[in-house]
């Protein structure tokens, strides 16, 4: 999880308390040493970006001297744009991780993030390791907050698949020591089964545990009711875990446009010790194809917040996306005499800008691409829909039936910000 780490330094004690307690931490090969720099119009940025050089330099001969391989780096950016400068580094250099040592600056610091470490954290598309609260003597870091951070790990599970992800990370990750397993059984949910479905739950978490055992030097499980992120850090400080290992996604989130689940982004918020938010390696499983009229329901409660929009049986074709079982994306072809009409095509919010409309446009088109398509596309999706062999044609050569769907705007489809679209049958689809 480490093999390449990314460590921002401000040269704070908080950060310095992070250089060192990072170079505790088994499996690293290398780190980078970054400081950003702000910009502004004071003409002596060379200057500072020579003592930042400096600064990194001592930096660098503690991690050396642990073994680490370290290289450093100076970056500028413009004020406010500082966890941007970061995050672009991350990606350039390939980062496994990126270690912050996380601090507020409000009066409820005991429980905010700083803003960068906020920014950081909400953006990454790699797994991230925030020190917190680390108390700084005139020695360093107290050595009672800076053990080894993968000696007693405490991992939240859901039963999803980034918590199934989470265990096999944990069994390959070198020099991890006890693991403490909770599930947080949300108050007011019911659960199937006898016994209020706990005895499953009972199963399930012991069966992770079971994966686990053997390998280490003892699991853990604990099962609980109430409020997740509370009972995660409660568990936390309970069982003194030395770090709070949590997938960036649930259940509810991993398959959905999310850019971190709301239990993930709480706890690293809350924590008073080391949290490691890991970016999941997992594989949606997705499905698209033509629903059943018995299953046009499921695209009716879609399009409530999409026009009020009802299939119809006898003249509609409605094709959808599935993600891990929840449906996510639907497509609909009326069928009339002159051709095809194309409409309705629809991702809920949650679940757009991962390409769900575009496999449930590619299904529609596979399956009724034998016939004429015409649709009145949204001036803005024009490009999207050319990618099928869409072309924009003359308001004038829509079929009656089709162009009176508009009739309210006849003539005037541009200032409805729509235009009129034709696909024949001849026409290869463009990718």
């Amino acid at each position: 999880m480490f093999v390449k780490t990314l460590l921002p330094t401000d040269f704070s004690p908080d950060a310095r308390a992070a250089t060192g307690c990072l170079a505790q931490v088994p499996g690293i090969v290398e780190v980078v040493l970054l400081h950003v720099l702000q910009a502004n119009d004071d003409g002596d940025l060379a200057r500072k970006v020579e003592a930042a050089r400096q600064e990194l330099q001592k930096d660098q001969e503690d991690l050396s001297a642990a073994g680490v391989k370290v290289r450093t780096r100076v970056e500028v950016a413009r004020p406010g744009r500082v966890p941007e400068a970061i995050l672009r580094a991350a990606a350039e250099e390939k980062a496994s991780a990126i270690a912050m040592g996380a601090r507020g600056l409000s009066p409820l610091r005991r429980y905010l993030l700083g803003s960068i470490s906020s920014a950081v954290l909400q953006d990454a598309r790699c797994h991230v390791l925030l020190f917190r609260h680390l108390p700084v003597t005139a020695d360093g870091v107290d050595p009672r907050f800076c053990r080894l951070v993968l000696s007693r790990i405490l991992c939240p599970v859901d039963f999803s698949k980034p918590s199934y992800e989470l265990m096999e990370a944990v069994k390959e990750q070198p020099g991890s020591g006890e693991v403490v397993l909770v599930h947080v059984v949300p108050r007011g949910v019911t659960l199937p089964g006898q016994g209020g479905g706990m005895e499953r739950v009972q199963a399930s978490i012991q069966d992770l545990a079971a994966r686990l055992d053997g390998s280490r030097k003892g699991v853990q499980a604990i099962v609980r009711t109430g409020d997740p992120v509370r009972e995660i850090l409660s568990a936390a400080e309970e069982a003194d875990a030395s770090l709070i290992l949590i997938p960036r996604y649930g259940h509810k989130d991993y398959m959905k446009s999310v850019a971190i689940g709301s239990t993930a982004a709480a706890v690293a918020a809350g924590s008073d010790r080391p949290v490691l938010v890991r970016f999941p390696q997992v594989h949606l499983e997705i499905t698209s194809r033509e629903l059943t009229p018995a299953e046009f329901p499921l695209a009716d409660r879609l399009w409530e917040y999409y026009h009020g929009q009802k299939g119809d049986p006898a003249t509609d074709r409605i094709f959808g996306v599935w993600v891990e079982g929840a449906f996510a994306a639907v497509a609909r072809c009326r069928l009339h005499p002159e051709g095809g009409e194309v409409d309705a095509v629809f991702t809920p919010e949650e679940f757009r800008n991962r390409g769900y409309a575009r496999k449930a446009m590619r299904v529609l088109v596979d399956a009724c691409g034998d016939r004429t398509l015409y649709m009145h596309s949204v001036a803005s999706l024009e490009p999207f829909y050319r990618t099928f062999g869409f072309d924009v044609i003359p308001e004038k050569d829509l079929p009656p039936m089709i162009r009176d769907r508009y009739a309210f705007a006849e003539g005037h489809l541009k200032e409805a910000h729509v235009t009129p679209m034709k696909r024949v049958p001849s026409e290869p689809v463009r990718q």
